[in-house]
């Protein structure tokens, strides 16, 4: 992308694999300057956020929510302006219910992915659907334990 200096790639294999939002943003502000900047933003956007991979294999709305106020909140400190598609992506998870939310109201959350890239260049895709309750999950053993998540 002419005028970002980020790698693209490496973001979009974090953002798939749901590495802790924090980490990820952090990542993206120390390998570019201008993360700031409408340019970088909208970069981010399509590159990451809308990437077909990650439109078929989205990560919970719930994470992206979390990462997306990330990006806003650190672009409002520094002054720059919002790129539109930045914003109106989080104004749609915004509409979105949350996973509690659907839990209260008795709907299963919609499933979410995890994708973890090898070192051979190849990706496995995990479907997940995140439940409540020993009942729903089958107890601890039916969850993705952080300990368990490939590290690059």
């Amino acid at each position: 992308m002419v005028g970002t200096h980020f790698s693209s790639m490496r973001l979009l294999h974090l953002y798939l694999a749901m590495s802790p939002a924090k980490e990820l943003f952090e990542d993206l502000k120390s390998s570019d300057h201008a993360w700031a900047s409408v340019e970088v933003q909208g970069a981010f956007v399509r590159e990451v956020l809308t990437h077909p991979m990650a439109l078929k294999y989205p990560p919970l709305a719930d994470y992206r929510k979390v990462l997306l106020r990330l990006y806003i909140d650190a672009v409002a400190r520094t002054g720059d302006e919002y790129d539109d598609d930045l914003m109106e992506l989080y104004s749609g998870l915004m509409q979105c219910a949350s996973a509690s939310q659907q839990q209260h109201e008795g709907l299963a959350p919609p499933p979410y992915y995890r994708s973890f890239f090898l070192d051979d260049g190849t990706h496995m895709t995990l479907q997940l659907r995140k439940g409540f309750g020993a009942a729903s999950t089958g107890g601890t053993g039916a969850a993705l334990w952080e300990a368990g998540l490939l590290r690059m």
